[in-house]
């Protein structure tokens, strides 16, 4: 009886461990707070963070993240300029190094700006990133707040779990 009963607890500690180094580590749970993101993510959904995404890559444009916006909170958001590039929004047109740029994930307008009336500069600094919410209207996001540096991406949004019925990978 005994053997068998610290066989079921040395068990459970193997579990508990993986569990904690998984969720520390590898995987992060997040809750979206807000519209910024709709129509791709909505208030309420559930979602699987990869904080192992960028160990070895950087960012791709495009790609759904969470980062730290401050002390106490965490923010998603689409990831449009990466380090180097020039960023504009001119007559509700993406332009990204003086490029057009089509972005299928969003049918608001986006107003008019520059760098320079972010109060950022021109080029996007090596290791920050331009961030804007698909919800363009209702976002506080890099036009507001500047860039985000890469050490406050907390990783990946790869997977919407809740709600069931829109279950599915967010970077495709």
């Amino acid at each position: 009886m005994m053997k068998e009963l610290w066989s079921w607890i040395k068990t459970f500690i193997i579990v508990i461990v993986i569990l904690f180094v998984v969720r520390t580590f590898l995987l992060g749970n997040y809750l979206v707070n807000g519209s910024s993101m709709m129509p791709t993510v909505e208030h309420g959904d559930r979602m699987v963070i990869n904080k192992m995404a960028y160990t070895f890559s950087e960012p791709d444009r495009f790609d759904v993240i969470v980062f730290h916006y401050d002390e106490h909170n965490d923010h998603v958001k689409r990831v449009i300029g990466l380090p180097g590039d020039e960023v504009e929004y001119a007559d509700d047109t993406l332009y990204i190094n003086e490029q057009p740029i089509d972005e299928p994930f969003t049918d608001d307008t986006t107003e008019d700006f520059t760098f320079d009336v972010i109060g950022e500069g021109q080029v996007i600094p090596k290791g920050e990133y331009f961030v804007v919410g698909d919800n363009r209207n209702n976002s506080i996001d890099s036009r507001a707040s500047g860039f985000v540096s890469e050490d406050e991406i907390v990783g990946k949004a790869s997977l919407r779990y809740w709600p069931l019925n829109r279950f599915g990978t967010l970077n495709e």
